[in-house]
């Protein structure tokens, strides 16, 4: 065994193998965690325009 191959086995002996559904699923976390993101931004804009500009969103 001495001209095996060296796997990702070897380097990651934990990890479970990166497949389709893991990647959707870190597609889906990237996704909400930029909506979580956009969401807050438009709100301290929002707030910003209320304050200085009366400029308020029901």
């Amino acid at each position: 065994m001495r001209n095996r191959t060296p796997t990702t086995e070897d380097e990651f002996p934990y990890l479970p193998p990166l497949g389709r559904l893991d990647l959707a699923c870190l597609a889906l976390c990237v996704l909400v965690v930029l909506g979580c993101l956009g969401y807050l931004a438009f709100d301290l804009f929002s707030m910003v325009l209320c304050d200085r500009y009366g400029v308020c969103y029901a």
